[in-house]
């Protein structure tokens, strides 16, 4: 996690220097894990209330719940490995 004047943010270190990950919304993220693919799992927020799971890859961020069927009852959180 980084700190910036918007609240907390995830961030992956490259070299010396610290990037933001990025978000679904502009709510904060979290960074759960990488893997030696540099791909990144977590939870975003979407709302006050509300973070939803992503997977990191290639500079774009995925929610995982785009993936599930609509009206199944379920709502993935968090990811991560």
């Amino acid at each position: 996690w980084g700190d910036n004047e918007d609240g907390m943010q995830g961030i992956r270190w490259r070299g010396d220097k610290a990037e933001p990950i990025g978000e679904l919304t502009d709510d904060p993220t979290s960074a759960w894990s990488i893997n030696d693919s540099g791909q990144i799992v977590g939870a975003s927020a979407v709302n006050e209330r509300t973070h939803h799971a992503f997977f990191l890859h290639d500079g774009k961020m995925h929610d995982l719940n785009a993936l599930i069927p609509q009206g199944s009852g379920w709502t993935l959180r968090v990811a991560q490995s």
